[in-house]
């Protein structure tokens, strides 16, 4: 017969107790829940850095550029640390005041959601 120390018998014990699956399987879900937000928050700041490089790019080449209006819905829903991260790279609407007062409410919007979405 197998010997099974002290430490594993408890917490086989614990993992056959109905209430810990149910646990375990919230847990499960949470982190699932958790991937999904993360991979949420990876593709909109890849997509608002895009957009805002895009921009930059646009009116280097005295293009029609992308509205404000959409440069914000894009960091509203979730892009500000991406829309951030190109400001500062490629030097954009760094002049332009009241875009960039606007930008930071919406940033510190972001950073608060995020933190308490993580919590």
């Amino acid at each position: 017969m197998q010997r099974i120390s002290q430490s594993s018998q408890g917490f086989l014990f614990f993992l056959s107790n109905d209430s810990s699956a149910k646990i375990l399987s919230l847990l499960e879900y949470r982190n699932i829940k958790m991937k999904l937000f993360l991979l949420y928050l990876l593709s909109i700041n890849t997509i608002s850095f895009l957009l805002f490089g895009f921009d930059k790019f646009l009116a280097l080449k005295n293009k029609r550029r992308i509205p404000e209006k959409e440069l914000f819905t894009v960091t509203t829903i979730g892009g500000a640390f991406g829309g951030l991260f190109a400001i500062l790279v490629f030097n954009h609407k760094l002049s332009k005041t009241s875009f960039m007062w606007r930008f930071m409410f919406l940033f510190l919007l972001n950073t608060v959601g995020v933190y308490f979405l993580l919590r």
